[in-house]
Parts: structure tokens; C-alpha cells; sequence
């Protein structure tokens, strides 16, 4: 197990709720630290009574783990082009859109992409056929994988058709995130994803308006341990892991910076979790 949080009278008078949260270990993907069926069984076992041997038969505990509750991000980023230690291309392609939204492709086959682009940008040699290096977001593994471009075509003033020479080692879903490759694609989506394990579970009442707001709070609570909420400090993460001094990281999209109150508080908090998830160069 890697932490427990204790919400005492969420339910009732007497009455406690137990979130618990496993290792990452060597697993991969946004779900990662949901605690196993084994590891909440184990949990029941030791403290719920009438068969726990600590806690007194008069207690009312329930066990349960985190719901995930997926952000998608966007980061622009300032570092090296045409490099092993930066962007792939000297120009990277695609922009991130004037709206902060992510790129995303509707995906016709496993070898073929539409992009939909309204902001029109023109292709990195500004002809309508070209071969940038591009990525696609694994969301199950919460990588980026580099794609085999064999060209991208504007097929239209806002269409762009990405043709690769094979399929990438994973089914690509009806609609993928693309971004412009970069040599650091590994570095950057650990530091997302350890700035993103590092976010605690939220509340399960609203601290703010339920009654039961006085007891029900989080322990420990969100300033002692694992703040709760998603911010621009995953830049800062970022830029760190990338190397202070030598790139400049802004987050432009987030779109869940605290979880929101479960229905039923007995059913556990929500915990922010990464989903789709883009770079690109920084304007």
C-alpha cells in the first residue's frame, strides 16, 4: 500500500470511509495507483470489524479506493529543435490551436489520420505535402509513441491527412492526440505522470456547505499530505526534469484542476488522473 486516507463520519455518526492507494511499481497508465481487489481485501481483513483483530466490533468502517477523475493537459514547450535533446523537426508541426484545445486526429485506419486544424497553419516546408515527425498519446500506457509518418497532405484549407507506413504498437481509438515529436517524449510524460501521482484524493462531502463538513474533511488533510488539486506547478516538474535553464514549460490546458464530490460518499473520493495529454513548441 502507498497511503490511506481516513474521512471519519462520512456516512454517519461513528462511521468512517478508508481510501486506500497502491504502488505504481512497474505498472503503467492513469489507473496505476487504484488499489487491487487483493490489496482491499487484505485492508477489510486487518481493520473491519467483527473480524478485525485491532479495531472493536462497535466500529463502522468501509474500504474502498479512489474513482479516477481524467484531466486532459496541454504544455507548450521552449526547448532545442532539430535535436536529440529537443524537438525532432526545426519546425515543429502542429501548433497547438489559439484555443488551447488539443490536437486530435480522427483516425480512418491504423495507417491513416485526419487532422481537422481551424487555425489553417501551413506545413513546415509551406507546400501541401510534407513528412513532420509526429506522436500519438497512448492513453492506457500514459506515453507518447513516435509515429511513421510517411506523409501528411493538406487536403483541404483545414484538413490535413496523416499517411504512415505502418500502424503504431498500439490500436489507436477513433479519435488520438497527435503532437510534433520530440527525442524527449519519455522524459516528459514520466514527469506528468509523477506530478500526477503526487496529487492526493479529494473530499467526499463539500467541505464548504455539507454539515457533516466538520468531521467528514480529509485525513490527513490536503495541505498536510498530497494536495488534491492540479495546477501550473506540473510546468515547473517539467522544466525540472527537462533540465532548469535550458527550456521554458507554460501549462496551456487543464481541464480538471480540482475533483469534484462523489454522489455517494461511501462509494470514496475522486483523484485527478492524467487523459490525454499534448506538447508542442512554445510560441
Amino acid at each position: 500500500m502507498r497511503d490511506a486516507y481516513a474521512y471519519p463520519t462520512a456516512l454517519d455518526l461513528g462511521t468512517c470511509v478508508i481510501c486506500a492507494a497502491q504502488k505504481r511499481g512497474e505498472t503503467l497508465g492513469p489507473d496505476a495507483l487504484q488499489a487491487s481487489s487483493a490489496l482491499l481485501t487484505a485492508i477489510r481483513q486487518r481493520i473491519v470489524p467483527p473480524g478485525s483483530p485491532v479495531f472493536p466490533g462497535m466500529a463502522f468502517l468501509t474500504v474502498v479506493t479512489f474513482t479516477s477523475q481524467p484531466t486532459e493537459v496541454g504544455l507548450q514547450i521552449n526547448q532545442p529543435v532539430a535535436s536529440s535533446a529537443g524537438w525532432k523537426d526545426a519546425r515543429p508541426w502542429p501548433p497547438q490551436p489559439t484555443d488551447a484545445t488539443l490536437v486530435t486526429g480522427t483516425v480512418a485506419s491504423q495507417t491513416s489520420i485526419t487532422l481537422s486544424l481551424a487555425d489553417d497553419p501551413e506545413l513546415p516546408n509551406g507546400q501541401s505535402i510534407d513528412v513532420p515527425s509526429l506522436m500519438a498519446w497512448n492513453l492506457a500506457t500514459s506515453r507518447w509513441e513516435s509515429l511513421l509518418v510517411s506523409q501528411v497532405e493538406r487536403t483541404s484549407a483545414t484538413n490535413f491527412t496523416i499517411t504512415l507506413s505502418s500502424a503504431p504498437s498500439f490500436t489507436m481509438p477513433a479519435t488520438v492526440t497527435i503532437s510534433p515529436d520530440t527525442a524527449r517524449r519519455d522524459v516528459i510524460a514520466k514527469a506528468i505522470e509523477s506530478y500526477v501521482d503526487n496529487i492526493g484524493p479529494g473530499e467526499v462531502v463539500d467541505i464548504d456547505t455539507d454539515p457533516r463538513a466538520a468531521m467528514a474533511f480529509r485525513r490527513p488533510t490536503t495541505s498536510e499530505k498530497r494536495g488534491h488539486t492540479f495546477g501550473s506547478a506540473v510546468a515547473n516538474g517539467v522544466g525540472s526534469a527537462l533540465g532548469l535553464g535550458l527550456v521554458d514549460v507554460a501549462l496551456t490546458r487543464n481541464t480538471v484542476s480540482t475533483p469534484s464530490i462523489p454522489v455517494d460518499a461511501g462509494a470514496g473520493p475522486k483523484k485527478i488522473t492524467l487523459g490525454e495529454v499534448g506538447v508542442y513548441k512554445k510560441l
